[in-house]
């Protein structure tokens, strides 16, 4: 039975394909270091507490359930309270301590 479709027929030409890798990749520095610091306990729990509180006053933010004043206040008064490192840098209001 012969089928109702008619075979394509193309003039095409083989290709070669190559032996290595085309892909386009970004160039990488081979010399990556990594900074590390020690920090204390206190210092790590101060931090800890202080990102844990934040987080759930942003959450109450995100449901209205805070105003961006109330949230900036609450920041404040945490920072100065548990005095963290990366708190002080990650904060999203314009003041220092």
């Amino acid at each position: 039975m012969t089928s109702p479709v008619p075979t394509a027929v193309g003039a095409s030409q083989h290709t070669e394909m190559p032996d290595g890798s085309t892909a386009v990749t970004p160039v990488i520095s081979q010399n990556v270091s990594k900074a590390v610091i020690a920090v204390s306990e206190s210092t790590f729990q101060a931090e800890l507490r202080y990102q844990t509180a934040i987080f759930i006053a942003k959450s109450l933010r995100c449901q209205g359930l805070l105003t961006e004043e109330e949230y900036a206040i609450i920041d404040t008064k945490l920072q100065v309270e548990f005095a963290p490192s990366l708190g002080t840098l990650l904060s999203e209001n314009d003041w220092t301590l």
